[in-house]
């Protein structure tokens, strides 16, 4: 299977732990405790989404769930017609999340109730992105809908090379999302007008570019790492992996960390392009990471979450769960949620007192 095409395999199959895989395990107390655990009908590849007290976050049956950050109790959950892979955003007391039976749904955040719905012209995996009003988002139709937030009427579409699998990222005037083979693009949001294009050495099929300034920073399935002008679309490399960088980096202190397919996360200072450290997963991490009082959060295939200190890359601990994470960690008020294949949202209890890092990543 080509690595481009592993999400929306991921969305089509659930993922039955081998006999004798821990359901779930906690690790050391001063890394993880377990909160609580949801469970859905099907795989939560979804990154959820921490707005008001709740938890969003979409499963592989097709729901669209709100539980209760505190207690883990189910608020609402709603039905589409199709996997949800797309992870919410929350704006405005709305839900924005896509399905792939191809509709783009705004709910109610409080109640679950639907407000309007978007059909485009194949399944969305896509994360919606807000700005001016609009939403923003992928399809596997080969283009990027924005649609107003308002009534979900179209308010205008850009055609790109491949399905639009990718989450589009907004800054300086501008939408910047993938389509699925190799082409990176720059919309203006007045115009609607490509600013510039431009192809690189692989594909990027899943999060979004991370803005760091007037930067894009951005992983691509031959494991490069690119820095990207905003401006002029202007590209370099910043750091390599021995495979697919498909989940979105974080960056603090000149530093960029992210998650490969080979098995590893990675830190490398973005001044000297040297590695300050590599630490060793035990399964490929598809995701972002997130990053609280200098610790590094990130799930692997493995079905692992693991603790890692940001300075030095040493394993503070793991908290294993009874699937493969695909889904990224939030991190909100003292506790990291994330999504597992084995159809569970996970609530855990970590030593973060200050600003996270990574919340808003997809």
């Amino acid at each position: 299977m080509k690595p481009v095409l592993v999400l929306v395999a991921l969305a089509a199959v659930a993922w039955t732990p081998p006999s004798g895989f821990s359901r779930a395990a906690s690790a050391p107390a001063d890394a993880f405790a377990l909160r609580w655990r949801y469970q859905t009908g099907g795989s939560v590849f979804s990154s959820p989404a921490v707005a008001g007290g709740l938890v969003y976050v979409g499963s592989d049956d097709g729901r669209v769930y709100a539980i209760e950050a505190e207690t883990g109790k189910l608020a609402w959950r709603y039905a589409t017609r199709g996997p949800v892979v797309s992870s919410p955003a929350v704006a405005d007391g709305r839900v924005l999340v896509g399905s792939r039976d191809r509709r783009l749904y705004a709910l109610d955040a409080r109640t679950g109730a639907l407000v309007w719905s978007f059909e485009a012209g194949g399944p969305i995996a896509s994360s919606p992105a807000l700005s001016q009003g609009l939403v923003l988002v992928g399809s596997d139709d080969e283009y990027l809908y924005a649609i107003d937030a308002k009534t979900g009427q179209q308010a205008w579409r850009v055609p790109a090379r491949g399905a639009v699998t990718s989450s589009p990222a907004v800054a300086g005037g501008v939408v910047v999302f993938f389509g699925l083979f190799d082409h990176l693009y720059a919309v203006d949001l007045a115009t609607h007008a490509v600013r510039w294009k431009l192809r690189t050495d692989g594909a990027t099929w899943a999060l979004p570019p991370r803005v760091d300034g007037d930067t894009l920073y951005v992983g691509t399935s031959e494991g490069q790492m690119l820095a990207i002008e905003l401006a002029t679309g202007r590209s370099r490399e910043v750091a390599r992996a021995g495979g697919n960088i498909s989940g979105r980096p974080a960056v603090a202190d000149r530093t960029i960390f992210f998650g490969s397919w080979d098995k590893s996360l990675y830190a490398v200072d973005l001044n000297s392009g040297r590695a300050r450290w590599q630490a060793r997963t035990g399964g490929p991490v598809y995701s972002s990471p997130a990053l609280c009082d200098g610790v590094v959060y990130a799930g692997s295939w493995s079905g692992k979450l693991h603790a890692v200190n940001a300075a030095t890359g040493a394993e503070l601990g793991t908290f294993e769960t009874g699937g493969p994470i695909v889904s990224s960690p939030a991190l909100a008020a003292g506790a990291l949620y994330v999504g597992s294949g084995d159809a569970s949202l996970y609530a855990l209890t970590i030593p973060c007192r200050g600003t996270p890092g990574s919340t808003e990543d997809r």
